[in-house]
């Protein structure tokens, strides 16, 4: 009872009080008078002067134009200009302004606009706290250098309007005084206005002037303080509806009012918010739809299933499977899935079969058989059920031989790495000559420590740089080295050289930085002149690839034989190349010197 009568005597607008000022609706707690409005904030001024009558907020001069109880309130403001004859001299200006005393500029619903071949404004505006600014520039050449529908900054600009401002004061100049613009364009204008309600065209340059006034869109609350703080003055707070909910306003500033979901009304008034038919609005049922106080219910027919919404799985006929009609359904699943299993299972016992027999033929087959019958060479045959029982199905733990090849085995078998692979310790000679040389560098790597632990007095040019870096020394390294002597034969040149031009000292990084689509002017010309470019090309790149700056990207050196040995022989299958020639004589010799390392 007495929560009734402190919301009984709260605010509430009087009997009789006028809802409507000319074409306005006005709902509370806005009102026409002191006794019809929440406070005076929300008084709306009818001035009956007008026909129709126009109202105005509070005893001010501003034009209320439309009421939300959303809490937005739209206003007419006045547009800025600035005009000029023909020799630039200023015939007419108007100013913008806005000065609230409550409400707040929305800075979402509005944008700051400037339209003008020659203009630049600024729109100045202020909070509880401090001042601030945003502006921009528009201009132009010719009506037809600007496009319709956009506003950045050709014939018109814009930008956003800064958070929590209560006014705002419109500047508006000029660069030239349009003098160079004036045909089309004698008129710079600017205005805050809602965004929705403002969409530049060509026209505007002129029209404009003609226009008075804009909408702008005010965010109204209800006093200064958060929801928690008004629930404690019960007389005072303005939600007063059954079904309203409060919620804080985004700027910090007061409070609105609104009617929960399935409600509908004004939140202000005690019996504002009313229930929601959801039945007739939104017809969101296919079966029958209950409404209820704030939601609704759908259900189905009988004979019918589901949740009944037509969002939903809606309603649709129950299932009506008898004994009979169960056993068909079963029975035409499981018959073709035991008759596809016994299929399956055939053809595997077939497969396990024609397994056997070539397992049979491949040990011994008929010869194995007449071994058996003669019985000349005494063994013994175990079946697989014998070595499964023996091995303990196959346990590894029963494995004991493990290792004991490693001797013999090719994984066993320490790498040997050569370690000076240069143009002078090749093994055979172009006539497959062996060549006497003895390189006392050559080492027996048996781990990577020994590697990581060798001092190489390899020639200058010729050492792999990843062991530079890293001290890793692979068999790739001796891949590095052919790669270099692969250079030095298709080039004619060393592997470094100080009389060559700066950046070309060192051959193999020369060599790989050289494009392909140049490389003729890098070979030595005695092999161009044979002009099988494309198989020097080929050479080429199995050197590039052997001086890949990284291990892992050059190939093994028998993938580099292998590549030198069909370049052979594709070039002993033509019949335009001269089999004496310098460029033949010299991919053999590539070959030779592969194969001597």
């Amino acid at each position: 009872m007495l929560l009734a009568t402190e919301i009984n005597s709260a605010p509430s607008p009087e009997p009789g009080c006028a809802t409507s000022c000319g074409n306005l609706t006005i709902p509370y707690p806005f009102g026409t008078s002191n006794h019809c409005s929440h406070d005076y904030s929300f008084l709306i001024n009818c001035n009956h002067s007008y026909n129709p009558p126009k109202p105005f907020l509070n005893s001010g001069s501003i034009e209320v134009l439309d009421i939300s109880l959303d809490g937005l309130l739209k206003v007419a403001s006045s547009v800025a200009s600035d005009c000029y004859d023909k020799s630039g001299a200023q015939i007419s200006g108007t100013v913008s302004e806005l000065t609230l005393s409550k409400f707040l500029i929305s800075s979402t619903q509005n944008k700051f606009v400037a339209v003008g071949c020659d203009t630049y404004a600024l729109v100045e505006g202020s909070d509880e706290w401090k001042q601030m600014s945003a502006g921009c520039v528009s201009w132009c050449d010719s009506v037809e250098s600007v496009v319709n529908r956009t506003c950045s900054g050709i014939g018109c600009c814009q930008t956003s309007i800064p958070k929590g401002v209560k006014d705002f004061l419109v500047d508006i100049r000029s660069f030239r005084n349009h003098t160079r613009v004036k045909s089309f364009n004698p008129c710079g204008y600017a205005f805050v206005v809602e965004a929705k309600a403002f969409e530049f065209s060509s026209p505007d340059l002129k029209d404009l002037q003609n226009r008075k006034t804009v909408p702008v869109v005010l965010d109204w609350t209800v006093g200064n303080i958060t929801c928690q703080d008004a629930r404690k003055d019960v007389s005072s707070f303005a939600c007063r509806a059954n079904h309203s909910e409060c919620i804080d306003s985004s700027t910090g500033l007061g409070y609105r009012c609104n009617c929960v979901t399935g409600f509908l009304g004004n939140p202000y008034l005690v019996d504002g918010c009313e229930d929601i038919n959801e039945c007739d609005t939104l017809k969101p049922c296919e079966g029958t739809c209950t409404n209820l106080e704030g939601s609704y219910s759908c259900s189905c027919p009988k004979g019918f299933e589901g949740d009944g919404k037509k969002d939903g799985s809606g309603c649709h006929h129950k299932s009506q499977i008898n004994g009979s009609t169960l056993f068909y359904v079963v029975s035409g699943f499981t018959v073709p899935a035991v008759g596809s299993s016994w299929i399956f299972w055939r053809r595997k016992q077939k497969k396990v079969v024609k397994l056997r027999q070539d397992l049979f033929r491949r040990n011994g087959g008929l010869l194995l058989k007449y071994m058996l019958s003669s019985q000349t060479t005494p063994f013994t045959i175990f079946t697989a059920e014998d070595l499964k029982e023996a091995t303990n199905n196959y346990d590894e733990n029963r494995i004991h031989h493990r290792g004991c090849n490693s001797g013999i085995t090719y994984e066993a078998l320490a790498q040997i790495i050569h370690g000076n692979v240069n143009s002078s310790s090749i093994l055979l000679t172009d006539d497959y000559t062996v060549k006497i040389h003895l390189d006392p560098e050559i080492r027996l790597i048996t781990s990577p420590q020994d590697a990581a632990s060798l001092s190489f007095m390899a020639e200058i040019g010729y050492l792999d740089p990843e062991f530079y870096l890293c001290g890793h020394l692979t068999v790739k390294s001796d891949v590095y080295s052919f790669g270099v002597v692969l250079a030095e034969l298709l080039t004619g040149e060393k592997a470094v050289s100080f009389e060559r031009p700066q950046g070309e000292e060192h051959l193999p990084k020369y060599f790989v930085s050289s494009p392909r689509d140049n490389l003729v002017r890098i070979l030595d010309d005695r092999l161009v002149s044979e002009g099988r470019i494309e198989q020097l090309t080929e050479v080429a790149e199995l050197a590039k690839r052997c001086l890949s700056h990284s291990s892992v990207d050059r190939p093994s050196m028998r993938e580099a034989a292998v590549t030198l040995d069909n370049l052979i022989s594709m070039n002993s299958c033509s019949t335009t190349i001269n089999p004496n020639s310098s460029q033949q004589t010299t991919t053999r010799r590539v070959v030779r010197r592969n194969r001597s390392f």
